[in-house]
C-alpha cells in the first residue's frame, strides 16, 4: 500500500479551457494530519500550441521564505518532477 509523506489538494481559482488553470488555497495532509499551506501559494498551468508543438508551462510560487516550508517545498519539487515525467511519457507514447 502506498503511504506518501504528503497529499495535497487545492481549489481551482481560475480556469480558461483549454489553455489556462490557476490553483490556490492549498491544503495538505502529513501522515494523516490536515494542514493549511501558505495562502499565497499559487500554481499556474499554461498550455500553448505553436508551430504544431504543444508546450505546458507550470509555475508554482508563494512559498514562505523560512525553514518551516523546506520539507514541503522539497516534496513539491519531487512531486512535480514525477508528475511531469509521467505526462511526458504519455504524450510521447
Amino acid at each position: 500500500m502506498d503511504s506518501p509523506d504528503y497529499v495535497s489538494s487545492a481549489e481551482i481559482l481560475e480556469f480558461q479551457p483549454p489553455s489556462f488553470l490557476r490553483l490556490g488555497n492549498y491544503r495538505y495532509a502529513t501522515k494523516g494530519e490536515l494542514e493549511a499551506v501558505n495562502p499565497d501559494t499559487i500554481t499556474e498551468f499554461i498550455i500553448k500550441n505553436e508551430s504544431g508543438k504543444t508546450t505546458l508551462k507550470v509555475t508554482q510560487s508563494g512559498f514562505p521564505d523560512d525553514r518551516s516550508a523546506v520539507d514541503f517545498y522539497a516534496a513539491c519539487t519531487k512531486g512535480w518532477e514525477d508528475t511531469l515525467h509521467s505526462i511526458q511519457q504519455v504524450m510521447e507514447a
